[in-house]
């Protein structure tokens, strides 16, 4: 893996290792979309005050500060899901996932529907 030991604080939790992840996506999917060079970098954003927000804070910035090859920005930032509205959406579209996986079938037609008529690739 990219980053080596320095990386290893990206997966020291479940929401480290989920957070690491959906980074990484979001890097491919925009390196698929091949944007200027000349763009800002994507700014990442996770909630503020979480138990795993300081080891977080530290592996994202061990693999992304030296990396000079990604699109996402070299120092992540941490914000109050109150306030912020993508944080809010992207907690209810991880609910939504958690019940389906966990086979719960009223939520299932909610995330039905933001998958199609939200775009969301999965």
């Amino acid at each position: 893996m990219p980053g080596g030991e320095r990386s290893q604080q990206l997966l020291d939790s479940a929401y480290s290792f989920c957070c690491f992840g959906c980074c990484l996506q979001l890097d491919n999917w925009a390196h698929d979309r091949k944007p200027r060079k000349e763009i800002t970098l994507v700014k990442v954003i996770f909630d503020l005050g979480g138990e795993h927000e300081i080891a977080l804070k530290r592996g994202y910035e061990a693999f992304y500060n030296d990396n000079p090859h990604t699109y996402l920005s070299k120092v992540a930032s941490f914000e109050d899901d109150d306030t912020v509205l993508p944080l809010q959406a992207a907690h209810l579209y991880a609910w939504l996932t958690s019940r389906a996986y966990n086979n719960k079938p009223s939520e299932n037609q909610a995330l039905d529907i933001i998958r199609r008529d939200g775009h969301a690739t999965y």
